[in-house]
């Protein structure tokens, strides 16, 4: 479908600078224009060549037909989750690493705010140029933190949005191979909500399964600094965040029954 598109406005994002991508200044352009009149459609740039449908889907059909051989192999059924997993390995293996670099930092901030603090103290034996560095550590270390922060967020939505690409193409294709008989047993209705719920679900799962991983990692991690900081008084703290965590989980459970 979008190779038969002619390229009208080129999308600033593929030809602009590491500092241009970090920061999301390529979207000026389109700012300016839109304070001095209403975006129009010729206004709006061409679609990144990394979300052409037809590569994308291409690209996972044959990963999806390498994952029925394998699973005809292993004698188990194929597994869509590990299919997406491998197409996709290196772009998830790059949000995981902003996203734990993002949560390093924020663990650390507190602790070097604590050193600069400390600089006020009368008996200190912080020097007047250590003070300085460090509190210009922080504000590099807050700055690195909120471009990792929408660096991951932005290449997340962005992974979401291929899988998303990907699985309704994948599905695209298979409805324009099915026999005219097969259409008795499949109901437009469930085609429907393949297409917006269960790919959806798919997309939301994609952008938050970062979390499941680093968030047992960055728990333990803060939990041993809370004991080197006050002690035993951390266990007092863990159970408090458990009995929260399951008030939470029953709360959701009711919600989710409400709905």
């Amino acid at each position: 479908m979008n190779e038969h598109c002619e390229t009208s406005n080129p999308h600033p994002y593929e030809k602009s600078s590491w500092f241009s991508k970090i920061h999301h200044s390529w979207l000026f352009n389109i700012f300016k224009i839109r304070h001095k009149r209403s975006l129009e459609s010729s206004d709006l740039y061409d679609l990144l060549s990394d979300f052409e449908t037809s590569t994308l889907t291409n690209l996972f059909e044959n990963a999806w037909n390498d994952e029925i051989q394998l699973s005809r192999a292993k004698n188990r059924l194929p597994s869509l989750f590990f299919t997406t997993i491998r197409t996709f390995q290196k772009s998830y293996l790059l949000i995981a690493l902003l996203l734990i670099s993002f949560e390093c930092i924020r663990i650390g901030q507190p602790l070097i705010l604590a050193y600069v603090l400390n600089y006020f103290k009368q008996c200190t034996t912080i020097s007047h140029s250590q003070a300085w560095l460090t509190a210009l550590l922080l504000c590099l270390l807050s700055w690195f933190s909120v471009t990792l922060r929408h660096a991951f967020y932005y290449h997340s939505l962005l992974l979401s949005q291929k899988i998303r690409i990907c699985h309704m193409g994948l599905i695209f294709r298979k409805i324009l191979r099915l026999h005219t008989s097969s259409f008795s047993s499949v109901s437009s209705g469930k085609m429907i909500n393949l297409i917006t719920n269960d790919v959806s679900k798919i997309e939301e799962f994609s952008t938050n399964i970062y979390y499941l991983l680093c968030g047992p990692i960055q728990a333990v991690f803060s939990l041993w600094l809370l004991w080197r900081r006050i002690g035993n008084t951390m266990f007092v703290i863990m159970i408090f965040f458990i009995v929260y965590i399951i008030i939470q989980m029953i709360f959701a459970k009711l919600i989710q029954q409400i709905w």
